[in-house]
């Protein structure tokens, strides 16, 4: 397409576009008012109203029929049973979860006040986080409770921060369980 006929191209678009936009402001394009203004826009309107009200009243019924259903046989209404406390609502919300196997062993040993093993971080996959363990290890070393407890890893959590944070949150319960006994 040469430079003349794109320059053609965009005045019949712009030509186009200035026509459409007083046809709708005459009100003889699309738009709302030309709707209201149609002949048959008294029927549509009433056909919708009617349309509201049938459904609100196959819902109304529908409510109605149930109702009707937990009535008893005399016709009063039917006795509820006293409110049963779900099973989940005895626990609370913080209760850490049971844990199996080697995570119950070395959390058991953590509460005796052992400090973990820190996890290992030769495998290529971890590299990048090979300062971040080793952190997190002077920190324990050292027996710092609190800046354990600020150390938050704050980017992805693949499966090398979540050993880090793993081997944290071990260590800080046994360095809590040496500083009580």
């Amino acid at each position: 397409m040469t430079a003349d006929q794109k320059k053609e191209a965009a005045r019949i678009r712009m030509r186009n576009l200035r026509a459409s936009r007083k046809a709708a402001a005459a009100g003889r394009g699309p738009g709302l008012a030309r709707l209201r203004a149609a002949p048959e826009a008294e029927t549509i309107r009433k056909a919708t109203l009617a349309d509201q009200k049938t459904g609100l009243a196959a819902v109304t019924a529908f409510i109605e029929a149930g109702r009707a259903a937990s009535r008893t046989a005399k016709g009063g209404p039917r006795a509820r049973p006293a409110a049963i406390a779900p099973a989940r609502a005895e626990t609370p919300a913080h209760a850490p979860r049971k844990l199996g196997g080697r995570h119950a062993e070395l959390r058991a040993s953590a509460e005796r006040g052992v400090v973990p093993s820190p996890p290992d971080f030769t495998a290529p996959t971890h590299t990048r986080f090979r300062a971040k363990l080793a952190a997190v290890v002077a920190l324990v070393e050292a027996g710092d409770v609190e800046a354990l407890r600020a150390y938050a890893y704050k980017g992805f959590l693949s499966s090398s921060p979540k050993a880090i944070m793993r081997y944290r949150d071990l260590a800080l319960v046994a360095l809590e369980a040496r500083a009580a006994a």
